[in-house]
């Protein structure tokens, strides 16, 4: 079932991209706002994986280009979203994305 939730024609909205070598996840949380109301928060560095061991394991099976985006999994608190619910993500440090579905 996940495929077909997930695997759309915008499906994946992403805001501004951010160089890796600028950004250090240490210390920095990661929190969803679903109509304002909190259904995600965590820190970045309680991810089952860091970025850096995705990099080598998809690696292993694809290969990787300049600008090839690498959607990493979520915190706890996944829901269903509907047609007109405000979505924002927030990971600090970085600049805040929204988008209504």
């Amino acid at each position: 079932p996940w495929c077909a939730s997930k695997g759309f024609d915008f499906s994946g909205p992403v805001g501004a991209l951010v160089r890796a070598e600028s950004f250090d996840v240490a210390g920095k949380n990661i929190e969803l706002k679903v109509n304002g109301e909190r259904k995600q928060h965590s820190a970045l560095e309680k991810m089952i994986w860091k970025p850096e061991e995705i990099i080598v394991y998809l690696s292993g099976y694809h290969r990787l280009f300049p600008g090839d985006l690498i959607f990493t999994g979520t915190p706890a608190g996944v829901g269903q979203l509907k047609r007109g619910d405000l979505v924002e993500s927030l990971v600090e440090g970085l600049p805040p994305c929204s988008f209504v579905v």
